[in-house]
């Protein structure tokens, strides 16, 4: 196969535009300049970068070329690379892939699981309604795509007092828990989202007749 060229050539397609560099072969489109010397100068950039790196590195803007410096300084910064946040990132969309189940569809599964081990009616009617609620806006969520940060913004978005907050988060602890027994999760998300501080009231104290 002949190998691709970097090239500035003449384009007579255009009133404006009068020269070409054609990055097709690198995975690029057609770069159209107004002048010469503009055409010159990009083309040498990427003649540049090609000694440099790679073939596949030519079709890359100067706004991505920005992008991957961005993220390789960002993450310098917590001592990754970005292999290391492309492998994270690509588990998760995997676990997210792997995993087709549902909030909704976990709900019912751990309703079910906590009927079969014989718990009481009432801890399973308040399992049913907060889940219910929960259901509302994560149902049709698959339950790996939900991070500890819209977990802490539906809490504390949620009507009523921090005791009712805090029941809320510890039913949801549990179906995410049940997640995580099942290896959907690696870890279960509510553990890191903010506890609702719940006051202490003084006790009452009552007369005879009361």
């Amino acid at each position: 196969m002949k190998k691709p060229i970097l090239k500035v050539r003449p384009y007579r397609h255009s009133k404006n535009h009068k020269w070409i560099l054609d990055l097709r072969a690198f995975g690029n489109g057609r770069l159209f300049f107004k002048t010469k010397t503009e055409a010159d100068t990009e083309c040498l950039r990427r003649k540049e970068v090609l000694e440099r790196h790679s073939r596949e590195a030519v079709g890359l803007s100067k706004r991505e070329m920005s992008d991957i410096i961005h993220a390789r300084n960002e993450l310098a910064k917590y001592g990754d690379t970005i292999a290391d946040a492309v492998k994270f990132r690509v588990d998760y969309h995997e676990r997210i892939r792997r995993s087709g189940v549902t909030c909704a569809q976990l709900a019912d599964e751990v309703l079910e699981a906590k009927r079969k081990d014989g718990m009481s009616r009432d801890y399973l009617v308040d399992l049913r309604v907060r889940f219910r609620r929960f259901c509302q806006d994560f149902g049709d969520r698959a339950i790996a795509s939900v991070t500890v940060e819209e977990l802490d913004n539906w809490l504390r978005k949620l009507e009523g007092s921090p005791v009712s907050r805090a029941n809320y988060r510890r039913n949801a602890g549990v179906l995410f828990s049940y997640a995580t027994k099942r290896r959907i999760l690696d870890h279960n998300p509510v553990a890191f989202t903010a506890k609702p501080k719940l006051v202490d009231k003084a006790p009452e104290i009552f007369s005879v007749d009361q």
